[in-house]
């Protein structure tokens, strides 16, 4: 389906006119209201955030349709790799592989209504108008994991009452080690969220301690993937404790409808 609305920087809504790209169209910033009426800008984001009914039936909220009509599949995405492994590559996602990923974002964590993400993980913030459910990014510069403080992610969970984290094994050491920042009314923001999901690297089991620390009710939670299919594997702070120490990172079991075959190596360690 056609997008219904567009949010952009003030750069990118000129390209959004020019291109004749279907949807309301909206410009984070501001812009001379020659100009807005220009390029058929409808609102601001500062005016919808502080007049709610601006926005009020703006667009439908249902959870975002992934999968056309028809029985080919069809591509939805191209995805790069990290480059942890060599250089990056594109993955072609189709659409029915999307919907699965949907299906599995949505059982591990639970994903009700109710629910509020913050996504220190900047693309990970997709998956909530996926899910249907509210997320936001929290400030930080989402190229550097590093830089998101306790603070930043206080903040953005009291301003939409989130309930769920996913953020990266450095993001979280940065958390951990700027929470003696921490507001009274920041530490209570963090007290509402009830899952923290970490990944993109190995979690250490020290550092999921301190977490829970910052964060007293989450359960914590590293599932496992790759670019070319993820979430495979979940394992929980318990499990990784009752597991215990040995060669390499414990990822758990697979999830519901994944199945996992393991290749051996030989003796220089090639698959």
């Amino acid at each position: 389906p056609e997008p219904q609305a567009l949010p952009r920087p003030k750069a990118a809504v000129a390209a959004a006119a020019a291109l004749q790209l279907p949807g309301i169209r909206l410009v984070a910033g501001e812009l001379p209201g020659t100009i807005r009426r220009l390029l058929g800008v409808a609102h601001s984001l500062d005016e919808l955030a502080t007049d709610q009914d601006r926005g009020s039936g703006l667009v439908e909220t249902q959870p975002a349709r992934v999968e056309p009509s028809g029985a080919q599949p069809t591509e939805a995405a191209v995805l790069f790799t990290s480059g942890a492994t060599g250089p990056p590559k594109g993955v072609v996602y189709r659409h029915h592989q999307l919907r699965a990923q949907l299906d599995q974002v949505r059982t591990l964590c639970n994903v009700t209504p109710g629910d509020r993400l913050v996504a220190a993980f900047a693309p990970f913030a997709l998956y909530g108008p996926a899910l249907g459910i509210g997320a936001v990014v929290p400030q930080m510069d989402v190229t550097k994991p590093g830089t998101l403080t306790a603070a930043g992610l206080a903040d953005a969970a009291a301003t939409i009452e989130a309930t769920l984290v996913f953020a990266s094994p450095a993001a979280l050491r940065n958390v951990v080690a700027t929470a003696g920042e921490l507001t009274a009314e920041q530490s209570s923001a963090l007290a509402r969220i009830r899952l923290v999901l970490s990944a993109g690297a190995p979690v250490s089991v020290t550092l999921l301690r301190r977490v829970s620390d910052v964060l007293p009710r989450a359960e914590l939670h590293t599932p496992y993937g790759m670019t070319e299919a993820l979430p495979l594997t979940d394992i929980s702070l318990p499990e990784l404790e009752e597991a215990g120490s040995g060669n390499g990172v414990c990822v758990g079991r697979p999830l519901p409808d994944v199945q996992i075959q393991i290749s051996p190596l030989d003796s220089l360690g090639r698959a």
